[in-house]
């Protein structure tokens, strides 16, 4: 077949410029991977935190609750008036008004 050329092999630029595709295409894919797995990290780290507020949070509600029982049961009326009688004080059902006497400036009071 004298009107075909031998065939050539393919130049090395050809292979070169091959390689340095798959090699970039690895690399972006890698990253991609690396990325990933770095978000993925992330979440679950956010997530565990936030199971740890909402842990926290029920706690702090539920000693809130006890609190407002014991404030309930110590300030009730019944707890009050034996309080009171305990301490001396007595029960204000005659209210008792005090007057008090303003002198003169300059004027001396009486002698008692």
């Amino acid at each position: 077949m004298p009107g075909r050329r031998p065939r050539s092999r393919p130049s090395i630029g050809l292979h070169s410029r091959l390689a340095t595709r798959l090699i970039a295409f690895g690399l972006c894919v890698a990253l991609l991977a690396v990325g990933r797995v770095a978000l993925t990290f992330a979440v679950v780290q956010k997530n565990l935190e936030t199971s740890s507020v909402i842990k926290q949070e029920r706690a702090l509600r539920d000693d809130n609750m006890s609190l407002a029982a014991v404030v309930d049961q110590q300030s009730g009326s019944s707890k009050v008036q034996s309080l009171a009688k305990k301490m001396g004080l007595v029960s204000g059902d005659t209210p008792v008004f005090l007057h008090v006497h303003i002198a003169a400036a300059g004027a001396r009071a009486p002698a008692p």
